[in-house]
């Protein structure tokens, strides 16, 4: 991954597809931390049933919070953020 994101990094996400966080919690893996915030209950559902079947829930954390609202991490390494685009 060319974002410098590498074992022991802090990434904090945003409503990415579920699997999204099992690519970075590989990324991050053995001592890093995905913090992912996703409004929609179903992705948070899938993400964490794609996460335990591949053995990486303990490197990601799973918030059902609307990031407009605010984020409870200081700080982190990377931010990975899915921008919702219209008008193409």
């Amino acid at each position: 991954m060319f974002s410098g994101i590498g074992p022991g990094s802090k990434v904090w996400s945003q409503a990415l597809e579920p699997s999204a966080d099992n690519r970075l919690a590989h990324y991050v893996q053995p001592t890093g931390k995905v913090y992912s915030y996703d409004i929609r209950e179903e992705g948070q559902k899938t993400a964490r049933e794609n996460l335990s079947r591949s053995g990486l829930s303990d490197f990601v954390e799973l918030k059902l919070k609307d990031v407009v609202t605010g984020i409870d991490e200081g700080e982190v390494d990377a931010v990975i953020l899915d921008l919702a685009v219209h008008g193409w």
